[in-house]
């Protein structure tokens, strides 16, 4: 999908090449409409192909880890649900369930998406610019360390969130429900004041998050200006230099890689952060793998078998 992309963009610029060379009366246009049409068809059936693949193949998926995590929680003994809290046991088989049917589809179709956007702006801006190579190499090396920080840090952050979270919650609701105490014994203004302490740890939470956020993106903006700068002023001394003319891209080529260069930041920039993202989000598949494979089980009887064999015909 992303070559074709590529390819489509590239063709419209040698179409408006040719097209400025001969004259607009004397050039006929169907040839390369028909061509240009042909790149977009084949753009379009491609990422109908990838969307349909992988969605079925995340479909395939949380089916399977439902049905496993049912059949074992079905078949687990009494001591199980004795020693596990039931919140924990519905957040399994709702929000983790969730995370497999809707962010971990989209967010592999953004990464993939972006992924394919960014080795083909990559490839051509190589094929622009071939002494700058290296640079463009750096740059993903670079990129790559800028995000596994920024996953490593995303993802401490969020349990800091979660952990502040709790507390706040928790304190809210038992003074709600305890203002007949409080009020006759004046406790409120404590009560207010380490409320006010604990939100004030969740919303330095909150900003840390903020901040990474912020760092990711300054850093990978700087990373990706390097390397703009530096391939845009190979790809100018290319065109202006006769000493290097053996390696001089076409105008068209050079247009189209500066033109895609442009938007190469903003390509990075959602990449690494749809990247970290869905590495904290499987941890939600991990902990549903846990449960399905992990449950502890009854002993095979005649009970056992006819539960099992009911959730897997399902409903009636």
């Amino acid at each position: 999908w992303g070559a074709a992309t590529v390819f489509a963009d590239l063709w419209l610029s040698y179409w408006t090449a040719r097209q400025g060379a001969f004259g607009k009366d004397d050039f006929d246009d169907d040839g390369y409409m028909m061509v240009y049409g042909i790149a977009a068809a084949i753009a379009i059936v491609f990422l109908l192909m990838r969307e349909l693949s992988l969605a079925r193949t995340v479909a395939a998926a949380s089916e399977g880890a439902h049905a496993s995590l049912v059949r074992r929680l079905l078949a687990a003994p009494l001591s199980f649900f004795d020693t596990t809290p039931t919140g924990r046991i519905m957040s399994r088989l709702s929000k983790d369930i969730e995370t497999f049917d809707t962010f971990i589809a989209d967010e592999m179709s953004w990464f993939l998406q972006n992924g394919a956007l960014i080795f083909g702006v990559l490839v051509l801006m190589a094929i622009a610019a071939l002494p700058a190579v290296p640079v463009l190499l750096l740059t993903a090396v670079l990129a790559a360390l800028v995000g596994r920080d920024y996953a490593n840090a995303l993802r401490l952050v969020r349990r800091l969130e979660n952990v502040t979270r709790s507390p706040v919650m928790s304190l809210a609701t038992q003074t709600i429900s305890g203002l007949r105490t409080l009020r006759p014994f004046g406790a409120v203004p404590h009560a207010l004041k380490q409320h006010s302490a604990l939100l004030t740890d969740m919303m330095r939470a909150a900003h840390a998050y903020r901040a990474v956020q912020h760092w990711a993106s300054y850093a990978i903006a700087v990373v990706v200006f390097f390397s703009l700068a530096t391939v845009n002023c190979v790809i100018v001394a290319l065109r202006t230099e006769d000493a290097l003319a053996s390696v001089r891209p076409s105008s068209d080529v050079a247009a189209v890689a500066v033109a895609h260069s442009i938007t190469l930041s903003t390509y990075v920039l959602m990449t690494v952060v749809v990247a970290a993202t869905l590495s904290s989000h499987f941890s939600a598949v991990e902990r549903v793998k846990e449960y399905a494979l992990g449950v502890p089980q009854e002993e095979d009887d005649a009970a056992t078998q006819v539960v099992v064999a009911s959730a897997d015909a399902g409903p009636a």
